[in-house]
Parts: C-alpha cells; sequence; structure tokens
C-alpha cells in the first residue's frame, strides 16, 4: 500500500466519523422533537418490548398487584411466544398477562400446601 492509499483511506475515515456525528446529532434532535410531539399530543407513555407495546400506567399497574421480577417474565415470555410465532398477540395484553400471573401464583400456593401435606403426614 503507497502513501497515496493510506491517505485516501484516512480521509475515508474522517468523512465516516463526521457522517457518524451528523447523524447522531440529527437523531438526537429527532427523539427530541418526537418527546415534544408526543406530550403537544397528550399521547400516553409506553412500555415497548419487541412485538407489542403496553401502557405505562397497566405496567405500573400489574407491578403494583404482582411482582415486578414476574410480570417482566411474564411479559418477555409473552414475547418470545409471539416473536416464534407460537401465540397470537391477545388483544388485552394486561388482562394477559394478569391471568398468566394469578395462575402461576395460584399453582404456587397449591404446590406448597401440597408439601405441607406431605411433610405432615411424614410426620
Amino acid at each position: 500500500m503507497d502513501e497515496k492509499d493510506a491517505r485516501e483511506i484516512l480521509e475515508q475515515l474522517k468523512q465516516i466519523n463526521i457522517l457518524t456525528r451528523v447523524n447522531n446529532l440529527l437523531l438526537s434532535k429527532f427523539v427530541l422533537q418526537l418527546q415534544v410531539v408526543r406530550k403537544e399530543l397528550h399521547l400516553p407513555k409506553l412500555k415497548g418490548f419487541f412485538r407489542f407495546e403496553l401502557l405505562e400506567e397497566e405496567y405500573v399497574e400489574l407491578i403494583k398487584e404482582f411482582n415486578k421480577e414476574d410480570v417482566n417474565k411474564a411479559l418477555y415470555k409473552l414475547d418470545r411466544q409471539l416473536s416464534e410465532n407460537k401465540l397470537n398477540c391477545p388483544h388485552n395484553i394486561k388482562k394477559y398477562i394478569r391471568g398468566k400471573l394469578k395462575n402461576a401464583y395460584h399453582s404456587r400456593d397449591m404446590r406448597a400446601r401440597e408439601k405441607e401435606k406431605q411433610k405432615k403426614s411424614r410426620e
């Protein structure tokens, strides 16, 4: 590689660096403008996942009712099932997640009761 090629590569790298900075600046301005438009239109905050979005209010309600880790796991599992086409998107995601978590909690309680019964019967 001669000196001319090295200069050309260096110049291209400088141009890429400048374009990257300009791109980042434009993206940040776009995001800020989008936030302003969202506020002006009074759009609710959304909790975004890969295949669906959930209103932030609904997410907070679910967290108040159930453990945050369990809610996040259920939402992640739903997202994975949707991305793998194993499930059609439910119409009411909050209701769907609430039902799944209630069933899971109920199953845990039932298993805990059975273990207690087995433990007592052994004694």
